[in-house]
């Protein structure tokens, strides 16, 4: 999510941002990008960190994926619930977190 400043006040840019929960190629989106095919990576959404409200004042809501069964949860002050991946992809999604697949993974998401 980004802010923007006009004057004095900030406004919190609402605009939904797509991403991916699974395969994600950061190739296009960053400086100096590996050329070489084996070094290349593709990588797992396995947390999000959203945000309500404005730049004065809001709430965090996390959500995160178990890395072993795959099951996603959201965390909301002492209330912990199980959810669904899709749920994660929401516009208040503030920070993005990812983890890179391994050569096995990577390999079998190709196909």
């Amino acid at each position: 999510k980004q802010w923007y400043q006009r004057r004095v006040r900030g406004n919190k840019i609402s605009t939904m941002v797509r991403f991916p929960l699974d395969n994600f190629s950061a190739e296009g989106h960053t400086a100096g990008w590996v050329s070489n095919e084996k070094e290349r990576k593709n990588y797992r959404l396995f947390g999000v960190t959203n945000h309500t409200g404005t730049l004065e004042g809001g709430h965090y809501i996390g959500c995160t994926r178990n890395p072993v069964s795959g099951d996603w949860f959201t965390y909301d002050d002492h209330v912990i619930r199980p959810m669904k991946g899709a749920q994660a992809l929401k516009k208040e999604a503030y920070l993005l977190f990812y983890t890179s697949l391994s050569e096995k993974e990577d390999r079998a998401a190709l196909r």
